[in-house]
């Protein structure tokens, strides 16, 4: 069913800091909830076929966490879908994974080593993160050593198969945005093509970024023809 809450911020109005407690920090923030009221995972995308698709994978998760009795195929796919949901930790979805292994057969094992990947890639944002200045460059040449330094550090991950989920909420954003960038600033047709191409899976369709996406394009394609950074 359908539950809309309309912020107001008037003093003294029951549950109206209720968007914040679900994790909501602009307007509207669009997520799907159990019976309870728990957030159990937000939509993909704002189009019809997103709402779609979560609706059909979060009736598919509470069928499934509802059920007495969980075949090991079972469990393998609840755990898939609360990986991709981003409900469980890193380390207990491990523990859970390497329990199922054995009473799983092939076609459950390769479908639970999917969503690991999901995990590697989000342990991987929390490396990013982790990677950022604390602070912001206090000159231009500071922030073109910073540049220089993260993208260096990002181009050695993406080259050891390392990639951040391209989730518009994960570190994904700023991470293909410093390949792209470092890339262009180094001529170096690798990363600028590897961060262009990240950022096009996570903002490709979103009309309003559509225009950056291209200029981008354009940069990446006049550097890998030889003809420097583009205009």
């Amino acid at each position: 069913m359908l539950f809309c809450h309309i912020t107001t911020r008037i003093p003294g109005r029951k549950h109206d800091g209720l968007l914040s407690k679900k994790g909501g920090r602009g307007f509207p923030h669009l997520v799907f909830m159990d019976e309870r009221g728990e957030v159990i995972t937000q939509p993909a995308g704002r189009s019809v076929e997103a709402f779609e698709q979560g609706a059909a994978q979060v009736g598919g998760f509470l069928r499934l966490r509802n059920k007495a009795d969980k075949s090991p195929a079972d469990q393998a796919e609840l755990l898939s879908l609360e990986i991709g949901f981003g409900s469980v930790s890193s380390a207990k979805a491990r523990e859970r994974a390497k329990a199922l292994e054995g009473s799983l057969d092939e076609a459950g094992r390769a479908k639970l080593a999917e969503a690991l990947k999901i995990l590697d890639a989000r342990d991987f944002e929390r490396e990013v993160k982790a990677a950022l200045p604390k602070k912001r460059p206090a000159s231009p040449e500071e922030g073109k050593a910073v540049l220089a330094k993260l993208g260096e550090k990002f181009w050695a991950a993406y080259q050891a198969g390392k990639r951040p989920t391209h989730s518009p909420q994960g570190a994904g954003q700023t991470f293909y945005q410093v390949l792209v960038q470092y890339g262009l600033g180094t001529k170096q047709a690798g990363p600028a093509r590897a961060g262009y191409e990240g950022l096009e899976k996570i903002f490709g369709g979103f009309k309003q970024a559509r225009p950056q996406l291209d200029r981008l394009k354009k940069q990446v394609e006049g550097l890998e023809a030889g003809g420097g950074a583009g205009e």
